[in-house]
This record gives C-alpha cells, sequence and structure tokens, in this order.
C-alpha cells in the first residue's frame, strides 16, 4: 500500500530530500567533457615516438584529441583488438546487432544408440 504522504505533491519551496544532490553540483559526464577540452601537451618520449609515425602530429592539442591519437596508435602498431574496437565505434558507431524473434529454433543433438 503506498505511503499517503508521498503522495501528496510538494508545496511551493518545499523541500522534501534536504540531503539530496546539491544545486550546482557537477555530474560525471559534464566533468569528463571539461577535462577532454583542456590544452595539453604529448609527454615528450611518446610524442618523439608518435612524431616518427605520424609526422604532422601537433605538440599541443585537447586532451581528447591526445587520447585518440594514442588509443589509435594503440590499436594499429600494438595490434589491441580492444583499442582498435572503441577506436571505429568512435568514428562510425557501435555496429548494431539484431535478433530475427520469428525464426525457428534448431537444437543441436546426438543421435545415441543403446543395444
Amino acid at each position: 500500500m503506498p505511503n499517503p504522504e508521498n503522495l501528496i505533491p510538494a508545496r511551493a519551496g518545499e523541500v522534501r530530500n534536504p540531503a539530496g544532490k546539491p544545486k550546482g553540483t557537477r555530474n560525471r559526464s559534464t566533468i569528463a567533457r571539461m577535462v577532454l577540452s583542456m590544452e595539453g601537451q604529448f609527454p615528450e618520449q611518446i610524442f618523439e615516438e608518435l612524431r616518427q609515425t605520424y609526422p604532422d602530429l601537433p605538440r599541443f592539442a585537447d586532451l581528447e584529441f591526445i587520447a585518440t591519437v594514442m588509443q589509435v596508435d594503440k590499436a594499429i602498431n600494438k595490434q589491441d583488438t580492444a583499442a582498435y574496437n572503441a577506436v571505429i565505434s568512435s568514428a562510425y558507431g557501435a555496429p548494431t546487432q539484431s535478433v530475427d524473434l520469428n525464426q525457428d529454433i534448431i537444437v543441436g543433438y546426438t543421435d545415441v544408440y543403446i543395444d
């Protein structure tokens, strides 16, 4: 049975959850977007290694660009399948998968002969 007190709408200015999330608090995705948009630079050793493969690579860029370049490099040079899938999904979207619910289901079996 529902609690009738919870069914009463809050009055103007009434706070029903005083210990709730404070106003102006940023959520994780907002913080992540802020950090990724910050200006940064490649670490010196990594930059020199990447510059051999990607000669037009800028030294300074936003962190999203830097992280993406490093992920692409990991996918190509280290042949990392997970990194490759992350890069492809970022560039082209995740592949859609569908299930045909109208298809007959065939279950494998083995013949057993008992003499």
